[in-house]
């Protein structure tokens, strides 16, 4: 799975729209919208705080994970 494919199910399941996730960062909706086509991408600095809030490890963002959260990864 791509990054822009995490992101879109990691964005989904916790609830939130393209909207909610740029307001969070103070960029454009269509922004989320190309990192989520694989256009573009977030910047690494930026990762971390998107995986916070999307609920996800930036690991599993990255994809050197394959559990969304610590928690899965352990397998609790």
């Amino acid at each position: 799975m791509s990054l822009a494919d995490r992101l879109r199910a990691a964005r989904t399941a916790a609830g939130l729209t393209q909207a909610d996730v740029a307001r969070n960062f103070k960029i454009t909706p269509s922004a989320v919208a190309q990192w989520e086509m694989g256009r573009t991408g977030p910047d690494r600095a930026r990762l971390t705080d998107l995986a916070a809030l999307l609920g996800v490890t930036a690991g599993y963002m990255l994809g050197a994970a394959d559990a969304p959260t610590a928690e899965t990864q352990a397998g609790a």
